[in-house]
């Protein structure tokens, strides 16, 4: 633990003399300070020791007592967004300018689309929930999970609020892949192994609590005590997407600082062990980055993204306590919601746009429905189309009027069977049960099913002339 902390402070320090603002810089004799206690292994020792407490009274201007194991969106986020780790270091930020608290009704700020609560805003009622939506918020994010255990106990209390207000829900989950302050997370293959059980685990919650599979759910990367000289959290990441998609729920997105991304300007470099937009797409992360002073309408940052996290300290007028504060964020890309619709180009073509007249690329669901839109040209999808995700390959079947086809349907003469939570092609041996009654099928590489006499690897087998089932005996 102590080499994987002093690995940090390390990285600051090497990072610092380029340019990077960190906390100690805005404060020229506590840079002084900051860099004499780094040089001393004495003091790096006290300053181990104390971590836990100064991340605990960092935190405390946003939310009292936050318990290891249940960590709200953004804690580790601190006032200077340009790097997660500098909370961990709050002792030496006292005589720095921070971002301004907020309020509801100032005008000038940027739009108020979403609001993200965890079990820390269990004192919120229905009341609260409308002066939201009152106000011009459009969507909630509520915490359901972290790591492999952990369930917020008021998620179905804030899901219902929020529904009942007339605002969008989304969830997340927040990822520590195994990693605590005691025993960080210092290899790929406990963290890929932990990133599929946490899906597995958000899945679950999120389908106890009906969630559809169109929710979007969103995957929280900011555990500090994960080392990322050794894992990798872009490929943990695909890794819980991966799962996430063959547990039905398609609509996954992440959440990290802006310095966590290769765009940004904090430990990592272009291709490193973060949050790689090129991989993962930058309009499927949303950032935080909480500016000193107070942010503009006039001057939006973070653009690139699909959604900015502008502040951790907004009021919103109207509440039963105006004290408590929240996280507020700008949806840049329609990335919390499916407000979207199809509309027919003068081309005679079928195109999909957003709710302000965007056109849509790629996977989207409309309307319960899920279509394809050509990436160059937005033009709908029809037929057989072949999709590669994360280096996974899966063919699909759009119908005329674009739906992705799901189960058995006959195309050409053929019957093909889809996978009914990702719509993939299926091939090989197959048991359907239908009515009670399950048959074993066969379907080759091309996903037609079989029948009569066939010989498969070496075996001959007979399938029905008229269902295709597997005869035994």
């Amino acid at each position: 633990m102590e080499n994987f902390l002093k690995n940090i402070i390390m990285g600051l320090l090497v990072f610092s003399t380029v340019g990077i603002p960190l906390v100690a810089q805005a404060d020229n004799s506590a840079s002084s300070s900051y860099s004499q206690t780094s040089d001393s292994s004495s003091n790096l020792s006290s300053l181990l020791s104390s971590s836990s407490s100064t991340i605990s009274s960092a935190a405390s201007s946003k939310i009292e007592n936050v318990q290891s194991g249940n960590y709200p969106m953004g804690y580790f986020i601190g006032n200077n967004s340009n790097n997660i780790k500098t909370r961990n270091f709050a002792n030496f930020s006292a005589a720095l300018d921070v971002p301004d608290d907020l309020y509801s009704n100032n005008v000038n700020l940027p739009r108020k689309d979403v609001i993200d609560i965890s079990s820390y805003q269990s004192w919120m009622i229905q009341g609260d929930f409308n002066n939201l939506k009152n106000q011009g918020v459009k969507s909630i994010v509520v915490k359901l999970t972290e790591g492999t255990s952990y369930v917020n106990e008021y998620a179905a209390q804030e899901i219902k609020y929020a529904k009942a207000a007339g605002l969008n829900v989304a969830v997340y989950h927040y990822a520590d892949l195994g990693g605590t302050q005691e025993n960080p997370t210092e290899d790929q293959s406990t963290a890929n192994s932990q990133a599929v059980a946490e899906a597995q685990h958000f899945a679950t919650v999120a389908q106890s609590l009906g969630l559809p599979s169109s929710t979007v759910m969103i995957l929280d990367c900011e555990n500090p005590y994960v080392d990322t000289s050794h894992v990798d959290w872009t490929i943990a990441s695909q890794i819980w997407s991966n799962t996430m998609r063959s547990l039905g729920y398609l609509n996954d997105k992440y959440y990290t600082s802006v310095s966590w991304t290769t765009e940004g300007n904090g430990l990592s470099a272009p291709g490193s062990n973060f949050m790689e937009t090129k991989a993962l797409g930058a309009q499927n992360i949303w950032v935080a980055q909480y500016l000193y002073g107070t942010p503009s309408s006039s001057n939006l940052q973070n653009t690139q993204f699909g959604a900015w996290q502008y502040s951790s300290k907004m009021h919103f007028i109207g509440s039963t306590n105006d004290n408590n504060v929240v996280d507020v964020s700008v949806d840049y890309k329609n990335f919390f919601t499916s407000d979207t619709y199809l509309k027919q180009g003068d081309d005679g073509v079928t195109y999909g746009y957003t709710a302000t007249g965007d056109l849509l690329h790629g996977e989207q669901e409309i309307n319960g429905y899920w279509y394809l839109f050509d990436q160059a040209t937005g033009a709908m999808k029809t037929g057989f189309q072949t999709l590669t995700s994360n280096g996974i390959s899966r063919t699909l079947y759009y119908d005329a009027s674009g739906h992705m086809v799901y189960g058995e349907k006959q195309i050409g003469g053929y019957w093909y069977l889809f996978d009914q939570a990702t719509g993939a092609m299926k091939t090989g041996f197959q048991t359907l049960t239908s009515n009670g009654i399950s048959r074993t099928l066969y379907y080759d590489a091309s996903g037609h099913m079989l029948y009569g006499e066939q010989l498969i690897n070496g075996k001959e087998y007979y399938f029905n002339l008229g269902t295709g089932a597997l005869l035994l005996n």
